[in-house]
């Protein structure tokens, strides 16, 4: 007799699709031979993806007048409520025998904790070093560093009551290590899903940054340091794909697109020559790097990274740093690489390097070690 697939929810406070690190997991725990379902905000609607069962709460991500961190509190109050409730209720009727929680918010795993007397196995994936977050999003003051050490304690029990911690890298490992010695914490890279590269004829001298157009990001170097490049090569584009023309931006070689669905967005960065990750130095953008780093290197293609450790983790010496808000450094990296020779020469360095360091099955390998443990 065939034994049945073991049941795994996964609970995450996101209006899914998209988020990639979670569509990783379903994948690799498919996979692997289990059954996964997913608990998420409203998001489209849609009670299924792919093959996956999905169960969303009646609400979405909070949105008002309120500043970003009243929208952010009402967010994880309402899944505090809602998400453990629906968890419990969702864990009995199925017989879920793993629970694999996303965060932010940390706290909802110390709410879950409970269900290890049912012999449910509580996985508790860190996204993010939350305090750190924190850190990097709210103005110095007396209540953001109280609220940074509640938020300290949470994660600490979160690591504390679960019975596997993952986490992103080496970088976020270290900061999760501090607030609980003793626990071991596994990572899991955000390495992409095996997909098919678009085939697309490359766009000579095009440069292409794909992502939000927030501060944090970088971007207005980068806007300046290709208005200067312009100047020597008129034959330079900027493809900037997320987000709409700046009113600072006059060049008719900077084209802009709207937020594009993932292939599409795929698509683009196959057209064009260099892609760009810029991001400012702050806490966050030191401890990780967007799942485009990852992307980009497994297509292959000649890559500009901000000098930060969150990107030298995972792309090594593969590709051409500059020094994060300095325009005359992201200046010379466009200029090295306006070279279609150099470009040849980091597309081959950075193909061998994703191809030398990172594994799909070796992703699968440690979902099998966390979820048979």
């Amino acid at each position: 007799m065939k034994k049945p697939k073991q049941k795994i929810l996964m609970v995450a406070a996101v209006d899914f699709p998209p988020d990639p690190r979670i569509e990783r997991a379903m994948l690799a725990a498919s996979e692997l031979g289990y059954d996964v379902s997913l608990l998420c905000l409203k998001g489209n609607g849609s009670r299924t993806w792919k093959k996956f069962r999905i169960f969303r709460l009646p609400f979405s991500e909070f949105e008002s007048f309120l500043p970003k961190p009243f929208c952010w509190i009402l967010d994880y109050l309402f899944f505090l409520l809602f998400g453990t409730l629906a968890t419990y209720v969702l864990t009995i009727i199925y017989r879920f025998k793993i629970v694999h929680y996303h965060n932010p918010p940390d706290f909802n795993v110390i709410f879950l904790a409970p269900l290890k007397l049912l012999g449910v196995k509580l996985i508790y994936d860190a996204h993010e070093v939350t305090y750190i977050l924190a850190q990097s999003r709210l103005p110095s003051s007396l209540v953001s560093t109280i609220l940074i050490e509640i938020l300290k304690f949470f994660q600490f029990l979160a690591i504390y009551t679960s019975d596997v911690t993952i986490t992103v890298n080496a970088i976020a490992k270290n900061y999760l290590r501090k607030l609980c010695k003793k626990r071991e914490i596994f990572i899991i890279e955000n390495i992409p899903y095996p997909f098919s590269i678009p085939e697309e004829n490359e766009t000579p001298n095009t440069f292409i940054y794909a992502g939000a157009l927030l501060k944090d990001r970088d971007i207005s170097t980068l806007l300046e340091a290709f208005e200067k490049l312009q100047r020597e090569h008129k034959n330079a584009h900027l493809w900037i794909v997320g987000g709409v023309r700046p009113l600072s931006t006059s060049s008719l070689n900077i084209k802009f697109f709207k937020k594009q669905p993932h292939d599409k967005a795929l698509q683009l960065i196959a057209k064009a020559s260099v892609v760009v990750l810029s991001a400012a130095d702050n806490a966050v953008n030191r401890i990780g790097a967007s799942n485009r780093a990852y992307e980009a290197a497994y297509m292959g293609k000649a890559i500009i990274a901000a000098d930060l450790p969150g990107f030298k983790s995972i792309l090594g010496n593969s590709c051409i740093y500059y020094t994060p808000g300095d325009i005359n450094s992201l200046l010379e990296a466009m200029k090295f690489l306006i070279n279609n020779k150099n470009v040849r020469i980091y597309n081959q360095k950075v193909k061998k390097h994703f191809a030398k360091h990172y594994s799909w099955d070796n992703i699968k390998f440690t979902f099998e070690r966390i979820y048979g443990e």
